[in-house]
């Protein structure tokens, strides 16, 4: 098999693996929320409070994509939009409680799906490949680094 039958393989699989995780990890979360909400409730959660700038750069989207993500999280009450006492030209978006619960459920969906994902896997197979995939990754972080 050559590496052009690989890549397309490689793109089918990838498609596969995403479009299944997105369905397991967001399992119980009602209404249901998209993986960019996802990643916008777990970048809060690691670097706290958040103005939608860092939040478009992390997510590499625009800054009217995080608002419109951020609109709808508002609304479902995942996250507050806080003014800055110092410059009221400054907002913040903070998680809420039920913002916290619901990564806590995609936290345990995210577990289990792992443990399902690998349950056959040897650790020989593991080491394998998540050295390949940590070179895929690297490829990846030096192509953003030219562009």
């Amino acid at each position: 098999m050559g590496r052009k039958n690989w890549f397309e393989d490689f793109g089918k699989l990838s498609f596969a693996i995403h479009k299944n995780m997105r369905i397991y990890l967001t399992e119980g979360i009602n209404p249901a929320i998209s993986i960019p909400h996802i990643y916008l409730l777990g970048f809060i959660k690691v670097y706290g409070p958040s103005i939608v700038t860092d939040i478009s750069n992390f997510l590499g989207i625009t800054l009217s994509g995080v608002t419109s993500l951020v609109n709808k999280l508002v609304n479902l009450k995942l996250v507050n939009r806080e003014r800055s006492e110092e410059d009221r030209r400054i907002v913040k978006i903070s998680l809420t409680e039920e913002g916290e619960r619901i990564l806590d459920i995609v936290q345990g969906n995210r577990m289990k799906l792992f443990e399902k994902c690998f349950y056959n896997i040897t650790d020989e197979e593991m080491s394998f490949f998540f050295n390949v995939q940590k070179k895929v990754a690297d490829n990846l972080l030096a192509l953003n680094h030219h562009v």
